[in-house]
């Protein structure tokens, strides 16, 4: 890993842009909790399979049922999350 700052820095990156307390910078959360229906939730993750984005490489569900999502999977998936009214939580 390399320091931001020398060895002195606060924050360490390695190749994949991981920082030292763990969160990787490359990613966009998604707040999937206005879906009432399992459908909806289903229908959006149907949606980014047909254009190639999968579950585990190009995002992920946490415990809350939000996607933390790559940022390149993001830009190319943008037009589906606004169709089915999906807010970003953090860019």
């Amino acid at each position: 890993m390399k320091s931001r700052n020398g060895n002195k820095g606060k924050f360490y990156l390695n190749e994949w842009g991981i920082l030292g307390t763990g969160l990787y910078t490359g990613v966009v959360i998604l707040d999937t909790s206005q879906f009432e229906e399992l459908a909806d939730y289903g229908g959006i993750l149907y949606e980014l399979k047909k254009i190639g984005i999968r579950d585990g490489e190009a995002y992920q569900i946490d415990n809350c049922g939000d996607l933390l999502m790559c940022r390149d999977a993001y830009k190319r998936c943008k037009h589906i999350i606004k169709k089915f009214g999906v807010k970003v939580v953090c860019d």
